[in-house]
């Protein structure tokens, strides 16, 4: 009994040390609807009565150290656009988080044209040199603008 448990113990602490393998570091960002909800996002506007989209942008820091993170925000017709996005940002944000903190902004794109339209939210970091670069996180919400009349 005594040879199998000292057995079963090595066998478990060989497991931990060489074939588990170890935590990925990663910065994530994501949207939520206004009922901090991952469902129901605005997909038709109606310009001139409801042509504003309102959600929450979140970014976690789940890495070892602190970090300038900004959010850019984009809106551009390319319904399969190449990230990140050659275009100027119509909103930005930025904040250090601190590790395990996260970031929630409310935040409210308002489109004033009829058609249809990717709503692109990226994340850019600081890097070690103190430049913004492309985190390669990005979420897109693609938007259909009609007006009242239904065209």
């Amino acid at each position: 009994m005594a040879v199998a448990l000292l057995l079963s113990a090595v066998l478990l602490g060989y497991y931990y040390i060489a074939v588990r393998t170890p935590t990925k570091e990663y910065l994530t960002l994501y949207l939520l609807n206004t009922q901090r909800r991952a469902e129901g996002y605005p997909e038709l506007l109606v310009l001139g009565e409801n042509n504003t989209i309102s959600v929450y942008v979140n970014v976690e820091n789940h890495m070892n150290t602190s970090h300038l993170c900004e959010v850019q925000i984009k809106v551009t017709r390319d319904v399969s656009p190449m990230f990140p996005l050659n275009t100027t940002a119509i909103q930005t944000f930025r904040e250090t988080l601190q590790v395990g903190a996260k970031l929630e902004k409310l935040t409210t794109v308002s489109l004033d044209q009829i058609g249809n339209f990717s709503v692109v939210f990226e994340l850019w970091v600081l890097n070690e040199l103190g430049v913004l670069e492309f985190s390669g996180e990005f979420c897109v919400l693609n938007v259909r603008v009609i007006n009242s009349t239904g065209n």
